[in-house]
């Protein structure tokens, strides 16, 4: 948009330097003319440029910038036909990438309580929950991390990764207070759940994409507590089980190929 706008710009300012400045209606005609031609040429975005060069510099001209709008109209048509033809050539391919992907994955049993399908990965859908990073897609391709934890009260509110190398990458952090995170007390035995949507989970979902093969560790952090040498964060650490790993993996490819496909149907 800024280069679109920069390239109105200089041609104003040189058709300007042509007609002294001045609306002329033939300098308005040739303009459009000139658009006209580069729609016919196939040229859309230097048609689209003109168009918008005639409503700046020609403002007055009434009837060519009507027939510029109108013009206007005929190239966001062409580029729609265009990009739904591209679309339907390679719906099917992507198609038949998410249904293989599906083919990994069951429909979450949380679905009864949304007007939507959620997935979630069979290594992953375990009857009894355990410590781990629990991925889920909804149909629209919205990617959710869930952490998962079991064990002495923690209340943790962030998730770090790292690898071997000690590169890491976190979470933002998730609020005792938000209803994105959940915690309750069973027989003496603490649950938290803590969900990640959208910005929220950061780089962690590609970093657990790119080093899927690799031994990863999972840090919970929580609150600081207080001890003898000072504040420490309190925190909690296991390693990723390789199936969740590649269970991330796959969800991360799924959530990419069903945004696609939604974006196609609109």
């Amino acid at each position: 948009m800024k280069v679109r706008n920069f390239l109105i710009l200089c041609l104003a300012v040189v058709l300007a330097s042509c007609n002294g400045g001045k609306q002329e209606g033939s300098g308005a005609e040739k303009l459009y003319a000139k658009a006209d031609s580069a729609c016919k040429a196939g040229n859309y975005n230097l048609s689209k440029v003109l168009i918008d060069s005639i409503h700046k510099i020609y403002r007055m001209d009434v009837e060519i910038r009507k027939k510029a709008k109108s013009l206007m109209s005929e190239v966001d048509s062409i580029e729609y036909a265009r990009t739904q033809a591209y679309f339907d050539s390679i719906r099917p391919f992507r198609q038949a990438t998410a249904d293989s992907l599906l083919k990994n994955f069951t429909v979450s049993s949380d679905t009864a309580y949304y007007n939507y399908k959620k997935y979630v990965h069979k290594n992953q859908n375990a009857a009894a929950p355990r410590k781990s990073l629990i991925a889920e897609v909804k149909e629209d391709g919205e990617l959710q991390l869930i952490s998962v934890y079991m064990g002495s009260k923690l209340n943790h509110k962030k998730v770090k990764v790292s690898n071997k190398e000690n590169f890491y990458v976190e979470t933002e952090t998730i609020g005792l207070d938000s209803p994105y995170n959940n915690r309750f007390d069973d027989f003496g035995t603490r649950w938290e759940y803590l969900t990640f949507t959208g910005d929220n989970m950061g780089d962690v979902p590609v970093f657990i994409y790119s080093n899927f093969d690799k031994p990863l560790k999972i840090t919970l952090i929580a609150d600081s507590i207080e001890t003898k040498k000072g504040k420490k964060a309190s925190t909690y650490i296991y390693m990723l089980d390789p199936q969740d790993r590649t269970a991330i993996k796959q969800a991360v490819e799924l959530s990419n190929v069903l945004n696609e496909l939604n974006k196609m149907r609109l």
